[in-house]
């Protein structure tokens, strides 16, 4: 496993405590990026749905979205401050309080991390989707492969060696 890059990941919950576990899989999920995906991104900030404010987000596929129903949030850099994702960690987690192996708490968690990132990497590199939230779940994609392929290998031998075997029984 990777160290983490220089990205600050802060809490700010309103009367809620989160899954002891939630933290650490956000660690785990930005150490297994390589430091040019997190570039110039300032803070991973942890919070939950009643510190976010009321109101609905811009459009993202024709609707609007109450912004207390979101999973995260990118927000971009300007003049005087870098870049950074906001996590609402009551809206990934939901109703999944306990998942009991870390492969599945990446798979809460991950989604909605690089999601985020994957805003930041297309605003920074760009990518072969359209932009917006296309281009994100590109993204998201790419990641989460990139962090199983990291830290899950001996999951990976396991689904070559079923890949193997369907290819003769078929």
């Amino acid at each position: 496993m990777r160290t983490i890059p220089t990205v600050r990941i802060t809490e700010n919950y309103r009367d809620y405590r989160p899954p002891s576990w939630f933290r650490p899989a956000v660690e785990r999920l930005l150490g297994s990026l390589d430091p040019q995906h997190l570039g110039n991104l300032e803070a991973v900030v942890l919070t939950n749905s009643a510190a976010i404010g009321k109101g609905k987000s811009g459009r993202v596929s024709g609707r609007k979205y109450r912004l207390r129903e979101c999973r995260g949030f990118y927000h971009h850099g300007t003049r005087d401050a870098r870049p950074w994702i906001e996590l609402v960690t009551d809206n990934i987690v939901g109703k999944f309080k306990r998942p009991l192996l870390d492969i599945m708490r990446d798979l809460l968690v991950g989604p909605a991390l690089y999601h985020e990132v994957g805003h930041h990497l297309h605003e920074t590199v760009g990518s072969a989707a359209r932009g917006g939230e296309a281009s994100a779940d590109d993204w998201s994609a790419r990641l989460m492969e990139v962090h199983y392929r990291r830290c899950y290998r001996r999951l990976n031998r396991f689904i070559s060696w079923i890949d193997k075997l369907t290819a003769r029984a078929g």
